[in-house]
């Protein structure tokens, strides 16, 4: 089964694939405004929480703090965004699966996905 990030990456042909689709799900996401007001938001929060940490425990570890709640921030925020794309990609491949979820559709009988009810649309 796939990991909790990339879904179902054994769809993908091989590692060169699953490279590939990753980096144009990054490229699609740098090209949408709310990434980028998201983000400075994000830098703007952690320069706050860095100014009282550093004033609270002037050390390294207020930095080493602020850049792993900024990881953190960024994975949470921008997740689903790249999970969807990659699932747009894979339904480009004729890979029947749910947009919304990642629920293999393959034999599926209705027109929504028994797994989060969304309606199954084709694509392409």
């Amino acid at each position: 089964m796939g990991s909790r990030f990339c879904p179902g990456p054994e769809l993908f042909p091989d590692g060169r694939h699953r490279r590939e689709a990753l980096e144009r799900a990054h490229r699609g996401l740098l090209r949408q405004p709310a990434f980028w007001l998201l983000s400075l938001t994000v830098y703007a929060g952690l320069g706050a929480l860095a100014l009282l940490l550093q004033v609270m425990l002037p050390t390294p570890f207020a930095m080493a703090v602020c850049l792993a709640t900024l990881a953190g921030l960024e994975a949470m925020l921008f997740r689903r965004a790249i999970r969807r794309s990659l699932r747009l990609q894979l339904r480009e491949r004729g890979e029947l699966i749910c947009i919304a979820c990642g629920y293999d559709l393959v034999g599926a009988a209705s027109i929504r996905c028994p797994e989060c009810g969304s309606p199954i649309n084709k694509i392409g």
